[in-house]
């Protein structure tokens, strides 16, 4: 996991964007993926 996320702070640097904003996506990230999970279920 540790070197997913040096990897993701490499690919946030490299297009200029803040790293500390990482978490942040990664909640994003996680919430829609939950929210398309559920979606499924209710279909």
């Amino acid at each position: 996991m540790n070197d997913r996320i040096n990897f993701d702070k490499v690919i946030l640097r490299c297009f200029g964007l803040d790293e500390n904003v990482l978490i942040g996506l990664y909640k994003i990230l996680a919430s829609a993926v939950q929210n398309r999970v559920t979606m499924k279920k209710n279909f």
